[in-house]
């Protein structure tokens, strides 16, 4: 067999002056890749079967194909069975940025991935097209436009897509899908809990609202829940940081109660996928560290209720009983907002998605113009470097990115699920609470 591949090679006759068609935007390797054997990579005479796919056809690697520019050969049929010189080695080059990028070569442009192709001879710089999470026309636009807030270019959403952004740092489910069903809840983040490239404010913020109720109504001082916990064990989702319906977290909330995130700390964000259920169905909880947790260590909500879409509402909620959890219908250029009272872009586009915060209070500020703005105090899931230092401000009283649609409030649960006898939220919430 291997005498056959060298004759098979030797038979071959170079026939480097004859015209070819360009395949520099094709080129290969075709033949090259058909086998590990090259006399089966190369065929003598006609041979229907030594053929390659391409573009939804087939180019072939037998003698039959090299009829000139009628000939259906593969790109590299020349090169690698006849032994002719690749015509597509070439000395031009494309500009990027000032920069010299060499036939063939890629490189990045933000969010997207450009290479030097076309014809050899006179190559051009084509790019993906993607919408990035970070433009800076967009942050030049916003700034000149003075709109009360300043946005800026932060350094970890560089060269992410818009989509990145939308499917890992979002992730909750539109309130539509939700109100249908028994308990329909909105999901906010914590400052505190930072779920990195993780679309899991489903979870994240359900834990991070009901930690803030609990420490409030229960007296019990500043708790932190496990929202690991409900990423990995709450039931129906199966979709980790890839978003998730509110009603379930806090359907697990409050029927199974949760840890500490000292017990069960938060990793999701490291590797964007959930990890094993160290609350299993059949009890024995664990702790990550292997210790048992006790019912007492366990904590939990009552059903959750919706407040009117009115701002006095969500004011007197949050001054009565504590912050509330809001659905924000996310523009992109919420991602570079830096400080201010934020409001939605003059320019909103369809690329918006859904995201759950927690409101923390209220306040108002001079405008630009002059004028008193209203603004909700925000917590996002972003981490510290973003905004002012986590938090956000964004109009109150309008209705912007939809902050004030769809807001949700519960009641810690001080005992456990066995002795509730569920129901109605507790009495003190605002007049216009809808439970859910």
């Amino acid at each position: 067999m291997l005498l056959a591949a060298t004759v098979l090679v030797l038979t071959f006759e170079a026939s480097g002056g004859q015209d070819r068609p360009d395949y520099s935007d094709i080129w290969g390797p075709y033949c090259e890749n058909r086998s590990s054997l090259r006399h089966l990579q190369c065929c003598l005479e006609r041979q229907d079967e030594c053929s390659v796919p391409i573009l939804g056809t087939l180019c072939y690697c037998d003698q039959f194909c090299d009829r000139s520019l009628s000939g259906d050969c593969c790109p590299d049929y020349f090169t690698f069975c006849l032994g002719e010189p690749n015509p597509y080695i070439s000395n031009a080059t494309c500009l990027h940025q000032g920069q010299d990028i060499s036939y063939n070569e890629t490189v990045k442009d933000n969010c997207n991935t450009c290479t030097c192709t076309g014809a050899a001879s006179s190559p051009e710089l084509r790019c993906e097209t993607h919408v990035c999470l970070v433009e800076p026309e967009l942050i030049e636009r916003t700034n000149e436009a003075q709109l009360g807030w300043s946005a800026a270019n932060y350094s970890h959403f560089w060269g992410r897509t818009l989509a990145d952004g939308a499917r890992l740092l979002l992730g909750t489910d539109h309130p539509g899908v939700l109100v249908n069903r028994t308990y329909p809840i909105v999901k906010v983040f914590d400052r505190a809990s930072l779920p990195g490239w993780c679309g899991a404010s489903w979870a994240v913020v359900t834990a991070s609202a009901a930690a803030d109720r609990i420490s409030i109504q229960a007296g019990l001082g500043r708790i932190d829940l496990s929202a690991q916990n409900i990423i990995d064990c709450a039931p129906e989702t199966g979709r980790g940081c890839r978003g998730g319906a509110l009603d379930v977290a806090w359907n697990y909330l409050r029927e199974k109660r949760v840890s500490s995130s000292a017990c069960y700390p938060y990793r999701s964000g490291a590797d964007g996928a959930p990890g094993l259920c160290l609350a299993p169905a059949g009890g024995g909880r664990l702790c990550q560290d292997g210790s048992r947790v006790s019912d007492q260590q366990l904590h939990g909500t009552q059903p959750t209720y919706r407040i009117a879409s009115d701002e006095a509402d969500i004011r007197h909620e949050i001054f009565t009983n504590g912050p509330v959890q809001a659905i924000l219908r996310v523009q992109p250029d919420l991602f570079l907002y830096k400080s201010g009272v934020y409001s939605t872009s003059p320019e909103p586009t369809d690329e918006a998605a859904y995201h759950s915060v927690r409101i923390l209070g209220w306040g108002e500020q001079r405008g630009p113009a002059g004028d008193t703005v209203p603004f909700w105090l925000v917590a996002n899931s972003w981490g510290s470097s973003w905004g002012e230092q986590g938090l956000f401000r964004i109009r109150r009283g309008t209705n912007e990115a939809d902050i004030e649609t769809f807001v949700v409030a519960a009641w810690a649960q001080t005992d456990p699920p066995s002795q509730q006898k569920g129901g109605a939220a507790a009495a003190g919430s605002s007049r216009s609470a809808q439970e859910l």
